[in-house]
């Protein structure tokens, strides 16, 4: 399928770039790459439309006549389904919910975004994100009961087709490293769901490379993370390399809200000293 979606269902520009940081390697004294997938589109939808891309694929092949997604107010994917729904020619149904949600009186950021590009919208107000699959299967047969071929993308997108896109994302940063690639390298990623990293991992191990990848969680904790890296590896079971991808991954928590911006800023140290100096360290920005 890697080769069966293209490039009309490209949801960004790839390759992204990998870039030198060499302020960032003399403060933590490891030799730093920054893979820079907030580039991939003009939306800010950052890796998401990377795996998007095999979605979209897979909805324009099952005839698809509307995508669902669900997600909290703040959400990029949301933003994402409704341009390539857009750009398709199909239809946009975002669901939005959460424990604390709350439809806001005037539309702002990538909640308004969303909004400009015409999908249908469902709010379900201070209703528990814990119960988000419920909501989205709602909507699924909602859809049907209207006559529409849905598509129903989970958020973080890990799902199915979405973890080719973090593979692709891996066997694209071996590429880029070139001869270096072979080095022991330590990948630095934000861990939502998860796939992301699985994604990375299960490319090393793919192509043999000596790669380490660290999630840093910026929602659910590191186990309920790994729990569904866990159920993504039962998905993907026709990948020979999904459960040893697993042995790579560690995932460390960022519970408050000050350390989920650290992590989103420069202070790296935390992450960065484990890694042996003599290999290469790459964070990937989403």
């Amino acid at each position: 399928m890697l080769r069966a979606a293209g490039a009309a269902t490209r949801c960004g520009r790839v390759p992204t770039p990998l870039e030198p940081r060499a302020d960032m390697s003399k403060d933590l004294g490891v030799e730093l790459l920054l893979k820079r997938e907030d580039l991939l589109d003009d939306l800010g939808c950052g890796h998401k439309a990377r795996k998007l891309h095999y979605h979209l694929a897979e909805a324009l092949r099952l005839d698809a006549s509307v995508l669902l997604t669900v997600g909290s107010l703040p959400s990029s994917q949301s933003v994402a389904v409704a341009a390539a729904a857009r750009r398709c020619g199909i239809r946009a149904h975002l669901l939005y919910m959460g424990d604390e949600q709350a439809q806001p009186a005037t539309a702002h950021g990538y909640y308004l975004l969303a909004s400009l590009l015409g999908p249908t919208i469902t709010w379900h107000e201070r209703r528990p994100w814990a119960e988000h699959a419920a909501a989205l299967q709602d909507a699924v047969q909602a859809e049907i009961a209207l006559g529409e071929t849905p598509y129903p993308i989970p958020p973080g997108m890990s799902s199915g087709p979405g973890l080719l896109g973090s593979i692709e994302l891996g066997l694209e940063l071996a590429a880029q490293l070139g001869s270096s690639a072979t080095r022991p390298t330590h990948i630095v990623a934000p861990a939502g769901s998860g796939g992301t990293c699985l994604g990375l991992a299960i490319a090393a191990v793919a192509l043999e490379l000596d790669w380490r990848v660290t999630g840093v969680c910026i929602g659910a904790s590191a186990r309920a993370v790994e729990d569904q890296v866990a159920s993504l590896c039962q998905e993907a079971g026709a990948l020979a390399w999904a459960h040893s991808a697993t042995n790579r991954v560690t995932f460390h928590d960022t519970h408050s809200v000050a350390a989920t911006r650290r992590h989103r800023g420069r202070n790296w140290n935390s992450y960065a000293t484990r890694f042996d100096a003599t290999g290469c360290c790459s964070i990937l920005s989403t």
